[in-house]
């Protein structure tokens, strides 16, 4: 499905080309609002080369940094060529230096292969439903968040780190966050929005051929949802912390074709309830992130449910016959949740967005009530 490559994050950006519509649900996901033609072929996440990220000097001495590792100078920012041409470079010097990168799926991700890491930028562009920049509270704020959720999560769970990050006091869109790669390692590492896509090689869900390789349909099914949903509403439900766990912040690790365990990455879209979070982790003042109970929920049901186990099961289901929310269930059934939790997720509605109802709108979301698959009587 994708040339050979030894690095895990080179074949994971590479798969994550499959899915050519952009998104499993968002209306009109490949529009870029606010980008030329031009810019979509140089800059896209299947542009043919690779973009040259801009390394340079705050010429004000105002630039403010989370960066223990020191992986930059003390007066270093780096750049998208498009935001760098949009004003960055009106307050800063260009070095010469260039990190030769290739963009993900998310577009202002892009992975620089040099270093193994990835380096997030704040493009003022409108990709799905949301203009896609990087704040300087959520530049200061994420890489302290994912540190602690790592120090939180449960065993086998595993964080992309975002290791450094700089942002500007006086300019709140010239922030950039660099990201942890992952490791080399026997098992292969797959970004979950991939696995129903249809491959290009069989027109089946990418996920199908995992299933035929395990060769049980049902154990394939209970592993992955083990691999994926307790670690999620671990964090929720123990540690007031909702992942925006959809598919494209998910990836899967598989031994052989069996799904294994759960990575996350990006926590800009995170919810936080703040009566059950440790106390390092509460923010300064009120959050976007700030939800209460009923949110902290709702954002698990749009992000798990509707917009990564949904997808993945509709597509297996074509060709798979398995009671696949009984599964769901089943697994759910087993986990140590308060009421409020089990109340919430046998009860019967589930939320999730409704994304070109906002669409439509031009507001950046809305919930809708939708029947639950796993409602108890």
């Amino acid at each position: 499905m994708c040339a050979a490559t030894a690095d895990p994050n080179e074949r994971a950006r590479r798969l994550e080309l499959i899915p050519y519509g952009g998104h499993p649900l968002h209306p009109s996901a490949r529009t870029r609002l606010g980008w030329t033609e031009e810019d979509m072929r140089a800059y896209d996440a299947d542009a043919p080369r690779a973009v040259g990220l801009i390394v340079a000097r705050d010429r004000d001495r105002l630039l403010k940094r989370w960066d223990p590792e020191r992986l930059l100078e003390d007066d270093q920012a780096v750049f998208h060529p498009w935001q760098w041409e949009q004003g960055a470079r009106d307050h800063f010097t260009d070095t010469g230096q260039r990190l030769r990168a290739r963009p993900t799926a998310s577009v202002r991700t892009l992975y620089v292969p040099d270093l193994g890491q990835y380096v997030k930028c704040s493009l003022g562009i409108t990709i799905t439903s949301t203009r896609r920049t990087v704040s300087a509270r959520t530049a200061r704020l994420t890489p302290l968040i994912a540190e602690r959720i790592e120090a939180l999560a449960l065993p086998g769970h595993r964080v992309l780190r975002e290791r450094a990050s700089v942002w500007h006091p006086e300019h709140g869109e010239h922030t950039a966050i660099v990201r942890a790669g992952l490791p080399a390692t026997h098992e292969r590492i797959l970004p979950a929005h991939v696995l129903p896509a249809p491959s290009p090689l069989t027109g089946r869900p990418v996920a199908d051929d995992l299933v035929a390789a395990h060769g049980d349909a049902e154990d394939w099914w209970r592993r992955y949802v083990a691999a994926v949903v307790p670690p999620v509403l671990h964090l929720a439900v123990h540690h007031g912390i909702a992942l925006e766990a959809h598919g494209q912040n998910s990836l899967v690790a598989f031994d052989g074709a069996a799904p294994a365990s759960l990575w996350s990455r990006d926590f800009g879209g995170i919810r936080l309830h703040r009566p059950d979070l440790p106390p390092s982790m509460l923010p300064d003042g009120p959050s976007v992130w700030d939800a209460d109970l009923a949110g902290l929920y709702g954002h698990i049901s749009a992000s798990l449910v509707h917009n990564h186990l949904a997808p993945l099961a509709s597509a297996l289901a074509e060709h798979w016959s398995i009671d696949w929310w009984g599964e769901v269930g089943a697994l759910i059934d087993t986990l140590d949740l308060p009421a409020s939790a089990r109340d919430f997720l046998f009860g019967p509605v589930l939320p999730g967005k409704a994304l070109l109802t906002a669409k439509l709108k031009g507001v950046g979301s809305v919930y809708m009530d939708f029947p639950n698959p796993m409602r108890r009587a």
